[in-house]
């Protein structure tokens, strides 16, 4: 037997944050799940499907989103060779839209921080990196492998989870959360910089430091 090698597929396309025309490794629809009330249904991408997907796919983004260059690492540039170099590549066209739109309505809100929060907390699973679990027994594209931790590992095969849905899902959780916390309580949870953070002088008991493992996972990137 002779044995042939598979060559990966590749698209060019036109990046609108970049202007310029990039090459990626192609990616096509082939199985849309969805719910009608409390049912799952499965079907198989139509025209009408694929006419909106390349709609969309035209289409210019009216509203900002990071387009940083990633950093200079073996891990955090490991996925140069497929097309993604910069942050927004990890996102389909119709995922990053909609993350752009929810971030500009949120600017305005008085709970801007907490619904950043909830975007940032989207933002691995309405990537490009969440893989499929399919095998002779799992064909359920709802039973996922989710995301490899460490890494920012791009499956060849990967699921599309819709932003909305997933939105309402943390957005019911914080409200869950307002309606029960203790605001009067001491305790103080903040993300911020070192240098500059609301707890006062001469009031730390004690620090606990979680340090990096180094060799195998790449934190120093």
């Amino acid at each position: 037997t002779t044995k042939r090698s598979l060559e990966r597929a590749w698209e060019y396309v036109h990046d609108e944050a970049l202007s310029e025309t990039v090459r990626r490794a192609k990616q096509v629809p082939v199985l849309i799940s969805y719910s009608v009330g409390k049912k799952r249904f499965e079907k198989v991408p139509d025209a009408g499907d694929l006419d909106l997907l390349e709609r969309i796919e035209g289409g210019r983004i009216p509203y900002w989103y990071p387009t940083d260059r990633m950093p200079e690492g073996e891990e955090s540039r490991r996925n140069d060779a497929i097309g993604i170099t910069h942050v927004h590549q990890f996102y389909t066209k119709r995922n990053l839209w909609v993350l752009a739109t929810l971030y500009d309505r949120i600017e305005q809100s008085p709970l801007y921080q907490q619904m950043l929060c909830m975007i940032g907390d989207l933002l691995p699973r309405a990537s490009k990196m969440h893989k499929i679990a399919i095998s002779r027994i799992n064909t359920n594209l709802s039973k996922t492998a989710g995301i490899l931790s460490g890494t920012l590992y791009v499956p060849s095969n990967s699921i599309e989870y819709s932003v909305l849905d997933t939105f309402e899902y943390r957005y019911k959780d914080v409200i869950n959360y307002q309606n029960r916390v203790l605001f009067e309580s001491p305790n103080l949870v903040s993300v911020n910089s070192g240098s500059s953070n609301p707890i006062p002088s001469d009031c730390v008991d004690y620090i606990f430091t979680d340090p990096p493992f180094g060799g195998n996972l790449m934190y120093s990137e």
